[in-house]
């Protein structure tokens, strides 16, 4: 076996290692954890309404995906690496495995508020948009653009 093959044996059995983690039952809130607090959370919406657990569940079902996406390019990227392919695909994979892991970790950031947790993938798919704006504070604020066409007077 070359150096390649095992490497990418390595990667691919890494990734079924961690793909493990992402099972419905790993992502289970446990009563009494930190999670479960989150989800518990007293956070109102403007109109003076409770959140629920939806907001923060699907803050961690987004992380939960994003851990699933990054074993995918693993996976991807073992095969590449396996069957010796040139660099520029190895490291397109490699980033994006990189990407996707790091989108996880920066959801399940123990320090976070739910409020942060929740507006987190908010501000990362809003970044290029003229919607709500989340900071890192966890406060949202509505900033409107003009288009080019409306006038400024």
């Amino acid at each position: 076996m070359g150096f390649n093959a095992e490497l990418g044996g390595l990667v691919a059995d890494i990734a079924n290692r961690v793909d493990r983690w992402t099972a419905h039952a790993a992502w289970t809130i446990q009563p009494g954890s930190p999670a479960s607090a989150e989800i518990a959370s007293t956070e109102m919406k403007a109109d003076g309404t409770p959140w629920g657990d939806r907001p923060v569940s699907t803050a961690y079902a987004y992380a939960q995906m994003a851990t699933k996406l990054a074993i995918e390019y693993a996976r991807c990227a073992a095969l590449l690496i396996g069957t010796d392919r040139p660099a520029p695909g190895i490291e397109t994979e490699t980033r994006s495995t990189l990407e996707a892991g790091s989108v996880a970790w920066w959801l399940l950031d123990p320090g976070l508020t739910a409020r942060q947790r929740v507006c987190r993938p908010s501000r990362r798919s809003w970044a290029q948009s003229s919607g709500p704006h989340c900071y890192s504070d966890g406060t949202a604020q509505f900033e409107p653009t003009r288009s080019a066409t409306q006038s400024t007077t």
